[in-house]
C-alpha cells in the first residue's frame, strides 16, 4: 500500500503499529504495517513493492507521515 493509502487506514483506526524489518540480503529497511483483523501489509512506493530505506531515520520519517509517533525495529 502507498502512502495516501496507509494514512486513510491510519486515520480510520485500522493501523495498530509500524516495524522496520530489515530487506532481504541487503542493508536497507522495509515498513511492515500490522491491520486489526487483517493481515500486516507493506508499504509501496509507486513502481516498486515494497518501498525500501536506506537508513532507519528515513523509515520512521515515513512511519511518521502515515501518523505514527514511533516504530519497533525487527532482527538484527
Amino acid at each position: 500500500m502507498q502512502l495516501g493509502e496507509l494514512q486513510i487506514l491510519f486515520d480510520a483506526g485500522n493501523l495498530k503499529s509500524c516495524t522496520a524489518v530489515r530487506y532481504v540480503l541487503s542493508n536497507e529497511w522495509t515498513l511492515q504495517f500490522d491491520r486489526k483483523l487483517s493481515e500486516p501489509v507493506l508499504m509501496a512506493a509507486q513502481r516498486v513493492s515494497p518501498r525500501r530505506f536506506k537508513t532507519l531515520d528515513a523509515a520512521y520519517k515515513a512511519c511518521t507521515e502515515v501518523g505514527f509517533i514511533g516504530m519497533e525495529v525487527a532482527g538484527p
